[in-house]
C-alpha cells in the first residue's frame, strides 16, 4: 500500500512539473513573424528598396535588422519579429542632394523610434514624409518623445538654410514645433 501511494504522488509530482513548465514556456514565445511578412510591412512603411534581412536577438527579443536603400541614402532598421514595430531606425550612408554622392554617417546620427504598446495614428514613416513635404533636406535624427506635452516625433533636418527641427503630433501629424537652429 505504501508504495502504491509513493508510486501515486511520484507521478502527481512529475505530471505537475510537466504542465509547471509547459504553461512557463507558453508565456514566454510569442509568434514571429516571417522574413517576407517583415519585408512587406517595411516596404509598406517606407520609401525604397530592402536590401537585406537578419535575424537577431535585442535586448533578449526576437527582432530583424533590416537594410532599406532609398534616394537619400542607406538605413538600418531594427524590427521587432513579434510585432513588426520599428524599435530603431539608423542612417547607415546619407546621399547629399547634388550629384548623389554619399557621406558616411556616425552613430550620433542616428534615428530612432521606440515601440509603443499602442499603434500611434501616424507612423513614424509618416511623420518623415509630413517633415520633407515641408523642407528639402536630409534627415539627421528622428525619435519618439512621449512627456507631459503629449506623444510626437522630434525631427531634425540638415537643409540648405541650417538644421531645421520639426515636432510632429504622433495622433494627429500636426506640425507643433518648426525651428531653425543657429
Amino acid at each position: 500500500m505504501k508504495k502504491l501511494l509513493i508510486i501515486s504522488t511520484g507521478i502527481v509530482v512529475f505530471l505537475l512539473a510537466v504542465v509547471g513548465v509547459t504553461q512557463l514556456n507558453a508565456g514566454t514565445s510569442s509568434a514571429q513573424l516571417a522574413e517576407g511578412e517583415i519585408v512587406e510591412k517595411v516596404g509598406n512603411e517606407y520609401p525604397g528598396d530592402v536590401t537585406n534581412v537578419d535575424p537577431l536577438q535585442h535586448n533578449g527579443q526576437p527582432a530583424y535588422e533590416v537594410e532599406l536603400a532609398n534616394d537619400q541614402g542607406v538605413y538600418a532598421l531594427m524590427i521587432d519579429a513579434a510585432e513588426g514595430e520599428v524599435m530603431n531606425l539608423e542612417i547607415i550612408e546619407a546621399r547629399t542632394e547634388s550629384g548623389g554622392e554619399s557621406e558616411e554617417e556616425t552613430n550620433d546620427e542616428e534615428e530612432e523610434t521606440e515601440s509603443v504598446d499602442d499603434e500611434l495614428p501616424v507612423s513614424a514613416a509618416e511623420a518623415v514624409q509630413i517633415a520633407a513635404n515641408e523642407v528639402d533636406g536630409i534627415i539627421e535624427e528622428m525619435e519618439l518623445e512621449i512627456d507631459d506635452e503629449g506623444t510626437y516625433y522630434e525631427i531634425e533636418i540638415e537643409s540648405s538654410s541650417g538644421d531645421i527641427d520639426i515636432d510632429i503630433d504622433a495622433y494627429t501629424g500636426e506640425i507643433l514645433v518648426f525651428s531653425y537652429d543657429d
